[in-house]
């Protein structure tokens, strides 16, 4: 569930942002789903809630942001278990 709805649940815990929903790419490439993901945000900088994708948005682009919030997100490769449980 990575879409709105995770993060939907969130909004009464941070009334002070504006909480805009971007819709995932569809690629297995983090460079393509970042870049477009940057062509589509047309703010100077911005708070990014998230989690992988986030994360890697935030290194590449760090000018664009102001604040980074983390949310399900590890380093490391999901494990097997993990994945079957998504698939």
């Amino acid at each position: 569930m990575r879409d709105e709805r995770i993060y939907g649940q969130l909004s009464y815990y941070l009334d002070d942002y504006e909480l805009i929903h971007l819709k995932i790419p569809l690629s297995e490439d983090f460079e393509e789903i970042v870049d477009i993901l940057n062509n589509n945000i047309k703010e100077e900088k911005i708070n990014l809630l998230g989690g992988y994708i986030a994360s890697y948005f935030a290194i590449k682009y760090p000018s664009k942001i102001k604040k980074l919030f983390l949310l399900s997100s590890t380093p490391s490769a999901t494990s097997k278990k993990d994945v079957k449980k998504t698939s």
